[in-house]
């Protein structure tokens, strides 16, 4: 996440020189992910909702939130209405709702969460296994600031990938438009390897989506920024770390560049530091024994 004065913000740390160096503020942070709202706010919620007691359908979740970038936050109750949400297992055993952590702010103020998860009716086994249902992802809104939300409409459902739609992001256009890229599975999940990075996109404010396709490449947990120049930005791996750009609102996507080839790197998230370079962040050492689970971060240019 950017601040209006250029303060970066990023795994609870923040950077005042586009991401050369991080500290972590007194405040404890926030981990990004969020656009600055029109009231100057930067929020975050919990990755995963739990059952609100004698109210089926309900969930609920912290909603932290900063208006001096995470040097001080405000912590209060965040409610969703997801009727039709439920238990199930995943990488673990989840009670409810996944929140992905990318939002977007529509021009009328209301807030839209990209989630994850399975609803009543998701019971086809998917090819990773252990007793997990292909899973979906569907857009939440809030227009109170946060506090209330309530399901919108799926993004991605059905049987793709080794694991079905889960991790994304959306992205607001300058059109109006929403973008979404959605992971479909894992390349560490060796029964089966097509596990397809898709796309899809909404032109009225995410209540309905196009069918989803695919970007050309796989990877884990997308995600994808809004450049200066109009295009966008895709960044994804696992293995390895890389980014690709559309110049069609994610119709299609090219100029496939490298990051990192280490098949140790996982996650990635990307944002724009000035006009004609991106900085990329991604995890090393995911499920390898001796190497430490750090961050890096390179510039594209």
């Amino acid at each position: 996440t950017r601040l209006p004065d250029g303060t970066l913000i990023y795994g609870n740390r923040i950077s005042t020189d586009c991401g050369r160096t991080w500290q972590r503020p007194k405040g404890g942070g926030l981990g990004g992910g969020c656009p600055v709202l029109k009231d100057g706010r930067v929020l975050a919620l919990d990755y995963s909702l739990l059952p609100v007691d004698g109210r089926p359908g309900w969930y609920s979740s912290t909603l932290r939130s900063s208006s001096d970038g995470g040097c001080t936050l405000r912590r209060e109750m965040a409610q969703f209405c997801v009727p039709l949400a439920k238990a199930a297992k995943g990488h673990a055993q989840h009670k409810g709702p996944l929140c992905t952590g990318s939002f977007v702010q529509r021009d009328d103020g209301t807030l839209l969460a990209l989630m994850m998860g399975w609803f009543v009716g998701d019971d086809t086994l998917c090819p990773y296994g252990r007793g997990r249902p292909y899973s979906r992802t569907y857009v939440c809104e809030s227009s109170d600031g946060g506090r209330v939300w309530k399901y919108l409409a799926t993004v991605g459902s059905g049987a793709i990938g080794s694991e079905g739609y889960n991790e994304g992001a959306i992205e607001k256009l300058p059109n109006g438009e929403i973008v979404a890229v959605l992971r479909t599975g894992n390349m560490a999940d060796v029964a089966w390897q097509d596990n397809p990075v898709m796309a899809s996109r909404s032109s009225d404010g995410g209540r309905t989506w196009k069918k989803p396709w695919r970007t050309g490449v796989n990877g884990a947990y997308p995600d994808v920024a809004l450049l200066s120049d109009g295009k966008l930005a895709l960044s994804t791996g696992r293995p390895g770390a890389y980014v690709l750009f559309s110049a069609d609102n994610g119709d299609t996507w090219q100029d496939l560049t490298l990051v990192d080839a280490s098949d140790n790197s996982g996650y990635t998230a990307l944002i724009e530091t000035r006009p004609g370079e991106v900085l990329v962040a991604f995890s090393e050492g995911y499920l390898r024994p001796g190497i430490e689970n750090v961050v890096r971060m390179a510039y594209v240019r």
